[in-house]
């Protein structure tokens, strides 16, 4: 069985190879096969003497069916559909012209429509396991970031407020940047790495130890020039001086895209004001191994009502009561999310009008063209071939289309971008990419026959006897 498999694959790699020489020394082997056939052409006449054309066989077929033999048959076809397509297009600048324009319209929209639900919705956020990431809805005062640390058994908590303005001095001109505040935790809850130095380590959101500051790549890119060296440095934070301990990657905007720079959130039980009643925070949480995310949500308000109690003032009975654990990424998306979908509607409708217009402009050519399909049929073209001649027509006009919908798509993916709110974490990064690039050539390839089925069956079924009948009293009434 296996040598058989072998001679096998060895005979398919030998065809291959046979076509491919071919391919390259076409003209060389077509010389040399006419004068094979011319050869055995005379040897058949010497010994039978002279023959007719029929009675001889027909050369040209002989020949084809040779270079079937040699070539990639399928391939071969291919090309000369393709270059055919081009050439009817040449001929008609205007109809390419208007097809090509009204699908790349409606392909460059859906372009930029499918990178920002790519980026937003689809691709996981930058963080090591972002399924196990949930947020618990709500705010809290710093004192339950303690308390919830100690008594959750399902999660990991840590707080990161959404971020306030601070005036950063000590490096030349001063300017102002929006800073977020994080418990010493956060970024290993978030599984966030720096790109350079650390991140805070535990204890250091508690007086005496918090006087530090983690860059985002953009501030430290602009403000410090991308130095390496900026690890250990002090700057001043609203006059507090704290030292540059680490720089996190430029795909690192949690909890939105304005943040320039984290600092510890102090958590001080001796400051009543602070720790009880002022600067309410949001939490996030990693699920513990083994726990799921109905589990912690089935905790969280047992907890939450225990909570309550230790409270030095008193808090309403339906304080938080509705607090859940949700999805980091549904959290983050969850304002823009209605959005998406709205223009993600508007763009598909666009491309399925456009796809009708060309489907109409394809029917309307059919028309005009009858005359060279019926040519065409009489000499002996089966309609599978004709159909799959116009099917070709259709595709390259829709990827042609595509290609330069993506260009427009670049543009569009601007506007988009101008409507949702600049905070929204990945925004800044979303870009039209590979992935993005190959989705549009899958919808460009679907569109294509989409619009294009209708018009070539329709094209297809020629009547040959009325063709020649129309073009006889054509003929006949030109005289």
């Amino acid at each position: 069985m296996i040598p058989q498999v072998h001679m096998s694959l060895l005979r398919a790699l030998l065809r291959g190879r046979r076509r491919l020489v071919f391919r390259w020394r076409r003209t060389e082997l077509d010389h040399e096969l006419a004068e094979e056939l011319e050869f055995h052409h005379a040897l058949k006449q010497q010994a039978v003497g002279e023959l007719s054309h029929i009675q001889m066989g027909n050369m040209t077929i002989a020949a084809e069916e040779c270079r079937d033999m040699w070539s990639f048959l399928r391939l071969e076809r291919l090309l000369q559909d393709i270059r055919y397509a081009a050439r009817m297009f040449r001929r008609t600048p205007g109809f390419t012209a208007i097809a090509v324009l009204s699908l790349a319209v409606g392909i460059g929209g859906n372009a930029a429509m499918f990178t920002l639900v790519n980026t937003l919705l689809v691709r996981p956020l930058p963080y090591r396991q972002p399924d196990r990431l949930v947020r618990i809805t709500g705010i809290f005062p710093r004192a339950a970031v303690p308390f919830l640390q100690q008594q959750t058994r399902t999660m990991d908590v840590a707080a990161v407020s959404p971020g306030s303005e601070y005036n950063l001095t000590g490096q030349g001109e001063a300017i102002r940047i929006v800073g977020s505040a994080t418990s010493a935790n956060a970024f290993s809850v978030l599984g966030a790495s720096p790109a350079r130095g650390r991140t805070f380590e535990a204890g250091e959101d508690s007086p005496g130890r918090d006087s530090l500051v983690i860059l985002g790549n953009s501030l430290w890119r602009t403000k410090f020039g991308g130095d390496p060296s900026v690890i250990g440095r002090v700057i001043a934070l609203n006059g507090v001086d704290r030292q540059i301990v680490g720089i996190m990657p430029p795909a690192f905007s949690y909890p939105s895209a304005q943040v320039q720079a984290w600092v510890p959130l102090r958590l001080d039980a001796s400051n009543f004001l602070e720790y009880w009643a002022g600067g309410f925070v949001p939490l996030v949480s990693r699920l513990r191994a083994g726990a799921a995310a109905a589990e912690a949500q089935r905790e969280i308000r047992p907890l939450i009502d225990e909570f309550r109690k230790t409270f030095p003032y008193p808090m309403a009975r339906d304080w938080n009561r509705d607090s859940t654990a949700i999805p980091l990424q549904r959290d983050l998306t969850g304002d823009i999310r209605g959005k998406l979908i709205i223009l993600l509607a508007s763009v598909s409708l666009v491309l399925l009008i456009a796809c009708a217009n060309v489907a109409s402009l394809l029917l309307s050519r059919a028309t005009t063209r009858r005359k060279e399909i019926a040519l065409r049929v009489a000499l002996g073209a089966m309609r599978l071939r004709i159909v799959r001649q116009l099917l070709t027509e259709s595709v390259l006009l829709s990827l042609v289309g595509g290609g330069l919908g993506i260009l427009l798509g670049m543009g569009a993916l601007s506007i988009f971008k101008s409507l949702l709110p600049s905070s929204t974490p990945g925004l800044a990064q979303a870009s039209i990419d590979s992935s993005v690039a190959a989705a549009v050539a899958g919808l460009a390839l679907l569109t294509g026959l989409a619009f294009g089925i209708a018009p070539a069956l329709s094209a297809s079924q020629i009547d040959l006897a009325q063709s020649i009948r129309t073009g006889s009293q054509r003929s006949t009434a030109a005289f």
